[in-house]
C-alpha cells in the first residue's frame, strides 16, 4: 500500500437503531471535527485538512487518504475537535521508500526551514547538527529618520542637536 488513511469517527453507527455504540461525553454533543492532520518522526506536519462544521448534524465518521513524501519513517495521526481539543493517534510504522516523489523536498528540505518546522527534539543526528550549526541572522541597526526640513520634528531634531553642542 502507498496510501496512508487516517480517520475518525463512531466506526459502525447504524442510524437505524438511533442509538450511538458508545458513550456521549457530556457536553460535546455539538462538537465537531476541524482539523485531521499527520507527522511525520521528526514532529513536521506533513498532511493537514480542514472540515467543515455541520451545525446541530454531527459528523459521524471523517476519513483523509494521502500519501507521504518519500523519506517518511513514520506517520503519527491527530484529530481537532472544537471542544475536545487536539486527540493524538497511534504512530505508524512507514517504509521510506515508499512515498510520493513530489513531496521529496520535504523531506530533503534545508536545514533553515527544518528548524522552523520540526521538533527538535526528534531531528536525526544528522539533521540535528544541520539545525544547530545554524546561525542566527544577524540584526540590524535601526536607519536613522531623515524629517522633512521645515517640519515639527524636523526643528526638535535640529534643537537637540544645537543643546549638545
Amino acid at each position: 500500500p502507498d496510501t496512508v488513511t487516517i480517520c475518525v469517527g463512531i466506526a459502525g453507527y447504524d442510524c437505524s437503531s438511533g442509538e450511538p455504540p458508545t458513550v456521549d461525553i457530556p457536553e460535546a454533543e455539538f462538537d465537531f471535527l476541524e482539523l485531521l492532520y499527520a507527522k511525520d518522526q521528526e514532529g513536521k506536519v506533513i498532511q493537514i485538512l480542514p472540515f467543515p462544521n455541520h451545525g446541530i448534524t454531527p459528523a459521524i465518521f471523517c476519513t483523509y487518504s494521502f500519501v507521504p513524501p518519500r523519506g517518511t519513517t513514520s506517520i503519527t495521526p491527530f484529530a481537532a475537535f472544537k471542544i475536545r481539543g487536539a486527540w493524538r493517534g497511534s504512530p505508524v510504522e512507514w517504509d521510506p521508500e515508499v512515498g510520493s516523489e513530489e513531496m521529496r523536498w520535504f523531506t530533503d528540505m534545508a536545514p533553515e526551514l527544518r528548524a522552523k518546522l520540526a521538533d527538535t527534539a526528534k531531528l536525526q543526528a544528522k539533521h540535528r547538527a544541520e539545525v544547530v550549526a545554524l546561525r542566527p541572522p544577524r540584526s540590524e541597526k535601526p536607519k536613522p529618520v531623515l524629517w522633512p526640513e521645515r517640519s515639527w520634528e524636523g526643528n526638535a531634531a535640529k534643537a537637540r542637536s544645537w543643546d549638545d553642542s
